[in-house]
């Protein structure tokens, strides 16, 4: 069956000047079905800096370099291990540059990372960073945007290389021919509203939703801004979904046929060389597998949050009481017998509770007791 293709296209303005590509964006794409990048996914890096964008070009191109290296080299089969292992090491290295560097030239870093792997998106942020993702029939913002009527969600981190502890936010959707995404810095989500992100990742190409970027800033007067789309599409056109039968049709089929049998014949390939590796790379495989399925539970869990209840103005139902009418002793002496329940004003022996008297339908003779002897 067909899949999906992806198509993206980078922007950056700086001072006010439109550039086809920007120094603070990244898209890695795969350039044949055997490199790392067709096993891992597409990646998309959109980075800021905190301060003066020429104080920290150098902190955000290290950024970058780190994310892209520790992640397509990274052996597990996780996205998103795989990508928290890569944003720890470029914030650790980051750290070490700020501590080695004077305080003139320290800079902070934020990012926006989203990798697609077939129809699956993952996204990684650090504050500052803003992306808008239009998947399963809705538009989100992330983080979520305070002036489109939803409550704003602080970040756990605030900015690469302020300090050696750091735990990025996650992120996971499932992309469909249609959906699009759009990663840029966060001076551009005061300016996008929720009507303009639908308008913008409804255009028919990602050269068409630049356009309609660049215009929306020289309309609010932003200077500086970078960015990437990402859209989504299937991989036969129109014109062959509709005539397959078609020469047209026919050729295209052909051709998407064979590349996925590049693609699996890549995977199988890989697969060749971990039987050809010794037991010890055998059984390491083996251990990032389970923690591969570890992780995969994980993502699951982040996809489907915990919803709190809605909260109520009234307070709760005030419970029944205990009837207590009925004595105790009343009540045990109804649980004896249903000869005991049908007669309540029959006087009731002490000895009856050992056994001396019967409780049928005759009462039982008296006992002599012979004390002569």
């Amino acid at each position: 069956m067909p899949g999906n293709v992806t198509r993206s296209s980078p922007f950056g303005l700086v001072s006010g000047i439109p550039q086809p590509k920007s120094d603070l964006t990244l898209v890695v794409t795969p350039a044949s079905p055997f490199a790392p990048e067709a096993r891992k996914g597409q990646m998309h890096i959109v980075v800021e800096a905190d301060q003066d964008v020429s104080r920290g070009r150098d902190a955000c191109l290290l950024v970058i370099r780190t994310i892209r290296r520790v992640f397509y080299e990274d052996p597990s089969f996780s996205v998103t291990s795989a990508l928290r292992k890569a944003i720890l090491a470029a914030n650790r290295a980051l750290y070490q540059q700020n501590f080695n560097a004077p305080p003139q030239k320290r800079a902070v870093v934020g990012l926006t990372c989203a990798v697609i792997k077939d129809r699956d998106l993952f996204i990684a942020q650090v504050a500052p960073a803003q992306a808008y993702v239009m998947a399963e029939g809705r538009l989100r913002a992330l983080p979520a945007n305070a002036a489109w009527g939803g409550t704003a969600i602080p970040f756990r981190s605030r900015a690469l290389g302020a300090s050696l502890t750091i735990e990025p936010d996650l992120y996971r959707a499932v992309l469909r021919p249609g959906d699009g995404v759009l990663i840029c810095t966060s001076n551009l989500s005061d300016a996008l509203s929720r009507d303009e992100v639908t308008r913008l990742l409804r255009e028919a190409e990602p050269d068409d939703t630049v356009r309609g970027i660049t215009e929306l800033c020289h309309h609010h007067q932003i200077t500086d801004a970078h960015g990437i789309v990402a859209m989504t599409f299937a991989r036969l056109s129109p014109a062959a979904q509709a005539s397959p039968f078609s020469a047209a049709g026919v050729n295209e089929r052909v051709r998407v046929t064979f590349s996925g049998f590049a693609e699996r014949l890549a995977r199988a390939g890989a697969e060749v060389v971990w039987l050809l590796r010794g037991p010890s790379d055998r059984e390491a495989r083996r251990r990032a597998e389970v923690t591969r399925m570890r992780l995969a539970e994980e993502e699951q869990r982040l996809k489907h949050p915990y919803k709190e209840p809605p909260y109520s103005a009234d307070p709760p139902p005030t419970p029944r009481p205990l009837n207590l009418d009925e004595s105790l002793q009343s009540n045990m002496y109804h649980r004896r017998s249903p000869a005991a329940r049908s007669s309540p004003q029959r006087p009731v022996a002490p000895s009856a509770l050992l056994g001396e008297v019967s409780f049928r339908d005759a009462p039982a003779p008296e006992r002599v007791i012979d004390l002569s002897d």
